[in-house]
């Protein structure tokens, strides 16, 4: 933020935003290596499996989960470490856990369930961080 007050935020998260979406975007969202990403981890088959299967799924939040990082850290350098707190609270505890055990147990998807919780929760977090940011109430808090 480079002492650029408050003015100047918006424009680096846009910026970092940017340079992030064009990093992932150039590497394929991270899914075109999902089998040799895992065979570095583990040569068992049945692991393997279940392994390229999360990554391919959690790949696709990416994104979103970047996007959200830059935002709450954002927030965190503007000295408002209370609106990442309680986002990351909600968002994880009362929304991912929930969300993997319903996919998983209730609609019965197993592993799925629980990859595909992943990138919902991160790109929920990130829309409510965006809203919560663009609202500025981050701009009031003095350090």
């Amino acid at each position: 933020m480079h002492g650029q007050g408050a003015e100047g935020v918006f424009e680096e998260v846009g910026e970092a935003v940017g340079i992030g979406v064009g990093i992932i975007s150039s590497a394929g969202g991270g899914c075109d290596g999902a089998e040799v990403l895992v065979a570095f981890f583990t040569n068992d088959v049945k692991v393997q499996a279940y392994a390229v299967k999360a990554v391919r799924i959690i790949a696709l939040g990416y994104v979103f989960y970047g996007i959200g990082m830059v935002l709450i850290n954002a927030f965190n350098g503007a000295g408002d470490t209370w609106t990442p707190t309680k986002v990351n609270l909600v968002g994880f505890w009362l929304f991912q856990i929930p969300l993997a055990y319903f996919l998983a147990k209730t609609m019965e998807l197993g592993p799925l369930g629980v990859f595909i919780a992943i990138p919902v929760a991160e790109s929920t977090i990130t829309i409510v961080s965006f809203v919560l940011f663009k609202r500025g109430k981050w701009k009031t808090i003095k350090v």
